[in-house]
């Protein structure tokens, strides 16, 4: 019985995919911006956080303890966003016809925190030209699933 009872707490413990949830929200708004030659330009991202993961930024990020983000501390924030979701391509995903197109690095993700919650505000822009024409897709989810990112039919910004 303590044999069963040990598996199956190790079982419970172990990683698995199928057990992942996310544990960061966000509601997000996308605007493709395209430009007079046809062709995309870039892509408008708007994320606004959850009140529980924007406060573990605010105690994370706030060095003067003043329980604000003041300029510097929300360009921090910004810096960590920006090289942190490097490896995830800035949870943008793109297809032309199928074929997976890269997005460039944003230059820079900017960041407020307003009624406690964070947003965030980037582009990012194709790494190649893309026509409008054909069949697109446009994606901007986490694919590690930490992040849920939803976008709400109605949301007044």
């Amino acid at each position: 019985m303590r044999k069963d009872l040990a598996l199956a707490a190790l079982l419970f413990a172990a990683p698995s995919a199928a057990w992942t949830h996310p544990h960061v929200f966000a509601d997000a708004r996308l605007e493709i911006v395209a430009g007079g030659d046809g062709h995309i330009q870039e892509l408008h991202n708007i994320w606004r956080f959850d009140e529980v993961f924007s406060s573990s930024v605010l105690m994370d990020f706030d060095k003067n303890a003043n329980l604000e983000l003041d300029p510097g501390e929300l360009a921090e924030v910004g810096k960590t966003v920006l090289a942190s979701l490097e490896e995830f391509d800035y949870y943008t995903t793109i297809t032309d016809n199928g074929r997976l197109i890269k997005v460039a690095k944003p230059d820079m993700i900017h960041v407020d925190y307003k009624a406690g919650q964070l947003l965030m505000f980037f582009a990012v822009k194709p790494a190649q030209p893309i026509a409008l024409k054909g069949k697109l897709t446009f994606g901007v989810y986490d694919p590690t699933l930490y992040t849920s990112i939803d976008f709400p039919s109605i949301r007044t910004w």
